[in-house]
């Protein structure tokens, strides 16, 4: 019997220690697989695509709002303290997102994709989906729905896990700096940003959406890894 025991520990450890690491290559397959297919794929411009391409405030702060639950997990425990309007807002958002998410899971994840985001300073190359959704942000880059799609006038806003695992999605965005190059590929073009600025603000920090005149990219992380209490921000503006 002991023995038998003893063989369970050492199954059940083993599959603790492998079952992370498979999640993590099989994400990165999935990631391949959706560019590779993107980029074989014939031209169709998105611009009359459903994916609207003006903006919607309320929409882009409730999905800003959203991502908090995804980063940081754990920020349930703490919605109490928060604003009744920030508090009422992430509720009804989280509803409205689980409805979206089972939705989308019964689709296949190419159906929704936008582009592809490309970093070379820190060798990052994303599927970039429509929605920055729990289930998008598994494998790979969203984009917030009511912002602008990228190279239109306005804030477009796109959002990724800062993954532990070094190199893997944003997890080396806090390495950008003024003057690098976010190149975002979509149907309606190649679009090249210059990095304007890098800031750290709090989640409730909704200014990271306001609207411009120009071309502008915002890119969206939590910060840290290991204590995502924060945000990190990239903006850049398009060359």
């Amino acid at each position: 019997m002991k023995k038998v025991i003893a063989f369970l520990l050492i199954f059940i450890g083993l599959g603790v220690m492998v079952y992370p690491k498979a999640v993590d290559l099989y994400s990165a397959q999935k990631q391949n697989n959706l560019i590779e297919d993107w980029e074989n794929q014939e031209y169709i411009s998105e611009s009359t695509q459903a994916n609207s391409n003006s903006s919607n405030e309320d929409t882009a702060k409730n999905s800003y709002i959203n991502l908090d639950s995804i980063f940081n997990p754990a920020a349930g425990t703490a919605e109490a303290a928060e604003p009744d309007s920030i508090e009422e807002s992430r509720q009804n958002t989280e509803e409205v997102e689980e409805t979206e998410s089972a939705e989308e899971e019964s689709k296949p994840l190419s159906d929704s994709m936008l582009g592809i985001i490309t970093i070379d300073k820190i060798n990052v190359k994303l599927p970039i989906l429509r929605s920055a959704s729990q289930y998008h942000l598994k494998y790979g880059a969203g984009h917030l729905s009511g912002t602008v799609l990228p190279g239109q006038k306005g804030n477009s806003a796109i959002a990724a896990h800062r993954s532990r695992e070094y190199g893997k999605m944003f997890n080396r965005l806090n390495e950008v700096s003024v003057g690098d190059a976010i190149t975002v590929n979509t149907r309606d073009g190649s679009y090249t940003y210059k990095v304007t600025d890098t800031k750290i603000v709090k989640p409730e920090d909704l200014s990271v959406l306001n609207n411009t005149t120009g071309e502008t990219l915002t890119l969206i992380t939590c910060d840290t890894p290991e204590n995502p209490v924060n945000r990190l921000i990239i903006k850049a503006q398009l060359k």
